[in-house]
C-alpha cells in the first residue's frame, strides 16, 4: 500500500514538473519571438536633414511593428487563458502546443517582412496567413486540452468547450479576409483586417455567458 502510494506521489510530481516545463517552454518562446521584433527598429546609419524625416523614413517599421507586437501579445493572453486550467501533462497537447509556438516563432520573419512591404498586397497575405496559423493551432489546443469531458482542465460541459474554441477561432475570421484582399492587391482593406477581432472577441465572450 505504502509503495503504491510513493509511486503515485512520483507520477504526480513527473506530472507536474513536464506541466511546468511547457509552459516556461511556451513562455520563453514568447519572450524571444517578442525581443525579435524589435531588431526590425534599427536607426539608418546617416541621420537625414532631421529626426522627425528619420522617423517618418521609419513608419513602416514602425507599423508592423506595433501590429505583430499587438497580435502576439493576444495569441499570449489567450494562450495563458487556456493552459492556466490544465492539471494534468499530457502528450498530445504538447505536440499541438508545440505547433502553435511554430507559428508564433514565424511572428518576427512575418513582421520583418511587412516592414518592407507594407504597401504590397501579397506581403499581407502572407503576414495575416501566419496568422491564421497561430488561430488555428491554438484552437486545436484548446479543443485537444478539454476532450474526455475536459478532464486535464478539472471537468467541463460541451457548450462551455465549444465556446470556447469559437472564440479562439473568431479572429481567424479577420485573417482570412485580410488574406484575401491581400491576394486582390487591396491593401488599404488588407491592412485593416484585424480591427473587427476585439469587436468579435467581447461577442464571443458575451454569448458564452449566456449559453454556455
Amino acid at each position: 500500500m505504502q509503495h503504491k502510494a510513493g509511486h503515485a506521489q512520483t507520477e504526480a510530481e513527473v506530472n507536474k514538473r513536464l506541466l511546468d516545463r511547457m509552459l516556461f517552454f511556451s513562455d520563453a518562446v514568447f519572450a524571444i519571438a517578442l525581443t525579435l521584433l524589435v531588431l526590425d527598429l534599427r536607426p539608418p546609419e546617416h541621420l537625414e536633414a532631421s529626426i522627425a524625416d528619420t522617423l517618418g523614413g521609419m513608419a513602416s517599421a514602425f507599423v508592423s511593428f506595433i501590429n505583430s507586437f499587438c497580435l502576439a501579445g493576444l495569441w499570449w493572453f489567450i494562450h495563458m487563458r487556456v493552459t492556466k486550467l490544465i492539471q494534468i501533462f499530457d502528450w498530445p497537447v504538447a505536440i499541438c502546443n508545440f505547433l502553435f509556438l511554430l507559428t508564433v516563432t514565424l511572428m518576427p520573419f512575418a513582421a520583418a517582412l511587412l516592414s518592407h512591404g507594407v504597401n504590397t498586397g501579397l506581403v499581407w497575405a502572407i503576414y495575416w496567413s501566419v496568422n491564421l496559423g497561430s488561430s488555428a493551432t491554438l484552437t486545436l489546443l484548446v479543443l485537444m486540452a478539454t476532450r474526455s469531458g475536459g478532464k486535464l482542465v478539472g471537468g467541463t460541459t460541451a457548450a462551455r468547450r465549444y465556446f470556447n474554441a469559437a472564440r479562439t477561432f473568431s479572429p481567424s475570421l479577420c485573417f482570412a479576409a485580410g488574406i484575401f484582399f491581400g491576394l486582390k492587391a487591396e491593401v488599404g482593406l488588407a491592412q485593416w483586417a484585424w480591427v473587427p477581432i476585439p469587436f468579435l472577441l467581447i461577442i464571443m465572450a458575451r454569448l458564452q455567458r449566456r449559453f454556455a
